[in-house]
């Protein structure tokens, strides 16, 4: 009876700690198929694609290195009910412009708040050296 009192205890204090304010942004079918070639004749300067249409607020595709490819939606964390979609800011970096937020491109990371979480990060596999494919499974 008392180990489970204490348990109930700590699973409380547990739940209780992890306060969660519903501000994530919320799932979606991503499956984004693309070719080297096509990426590097669409991309941008500093070597992102954009792309409409995908994830909550379009597809961010950036390449890192070669065949490295990382996927983000480029819907903002923070507050991301109000669908604000994320720019580039720097080679390494992009910017939400409702609230001044600031993610990495290498991992999605806050560089700067408000926002407190990472951009959502997708899937990227290319495959045979040709296909890029972004999907979140």
């Amino acid at each position: 009876m008392k180990r489970g009192g204490i348990l109930l205890v700590f699973v409380f204090a547990l739940l209780s700690c992890a306060k969660d304010d519903g501000s994530r942004i919320p799932e979606t079918f991503v499956d984004y198929k693309t070719t080297v070639q096509e990426f590097e004749s669409l991309k941008g300067e500093y070597d992102i694609l954009l792309v409409e249409g995908h994830g909550i607020a379009g597809l961010l595709i950036y390449k890192a290195g070669a065949y490295d490819y990382r996927a983000y939606d480029r819907c903002s964390s923070y507050e991301p009910e109000k669908r604000c979609a994320v720019v580039r800011q720097t080679a390494f970096t992009v910017k939400d412009p409702c609230s001044g937020s600031v993610f990495s491109l290498s991992d999605g990371a806050v560089q700067q708040g408000p926002a407190v979480r990472n951009l959502k990060r997708y899937r990227v596999r290319v495959v045979n050296n040709f296909n890029i494919l972004v999907s979140n499974d």
